[in-house]
């Protein structure tokens, strides 16, 4: 069953997932064997079409898929009964923040930040809040992160001695003197945004260029 829809979710075959959930309730609340929901995989793959199918079955959500659909009654229930929730961690190493922001769920995030979610979490895989909500390209969620804290520079890449792909354009590595080139920025805006940061850090001498 849990095989049949996370292959229909990847195929975005709306048919097939109608008639899975039909056969039996099992299918909205399957999961994969990385942990996943089914809910959670529609959303990372964008067939919300198949996003709405599931939720309508799938009941009561969790702290990360609420985060993620930006189901903010469901959310702020689940913190006011368990304030814990806002450190938890989904199976692939994401806090509810993350999801939140990755998303675009701007309500959720606030939400997420007055429960004291940490702005500096980082995911197994090296992602940082703030580079989740860079990539929502959502000027107001990357503001929110930044006040409540969220460190601008930190890069989820590896630094090397010299950097030798330029223009050095990036985000700054702590444990090098250098800038490295970052896929995490996706839009010029975010960048444009955060560059004021960089040059008045590299006009006071505390960090340099290649």
């Amino acid at each position: 069953m849990e095989e049949d829809v996370f292959a229909a979710i990847t195929a975005n075959d709306k048919g097939r997932i109608a008639q899975l959930m039909a056969a039996g309730p099992g299918a909205a609340h399957a999961r994969n064997a990385g942990g996943i929901s089914a809910l959670m995989q529609a959303r990372y793959e964008n067939r919300m079409e198949i996003v709405d199918l599931l939720r309508k079955a799938a009941g009561d959500l969790d702290i990360f898929e609420s985060s993620a659909l930006g189901d903010v009654a469901r959310l702020k229930k689940l913190l006011a009964n368990d304030g814990e929730l806002v450190k938890a961690r989904s199976a692939d190493g994401f806090t509810p923040l993350h999801l939140a922001c990755f998303f675009g769920q701007l309500e959720a995030a606030e939400i997420l930040v007055q429960h004291g979610a940490d702005a500096n979490a980082v995911s197994p895989s090296r992602i940082a809040v703030i580079h989740s909500a860079a990539a929502s390209r959502n000027a107001a969620l990357l503001k929110l992160v930044l006040r409540a804290g969220a460190d601008p520079t930190r890069n989820n890449s590896v630094a090397t001695p010299r950097c030798t792909r330029r223009p050095c354009t990036t985000v700054w590595s702590g444990r090098r003197r250098c800038w490295i080139r970052a896929p995490i920025w996706p839009s010029r805006a975010m960048r444009a945004r955060l560059r004021p940061i960089w040059q008045r850090k590299m006009a006071a001498g505390k960090w340099s260029s290649c």
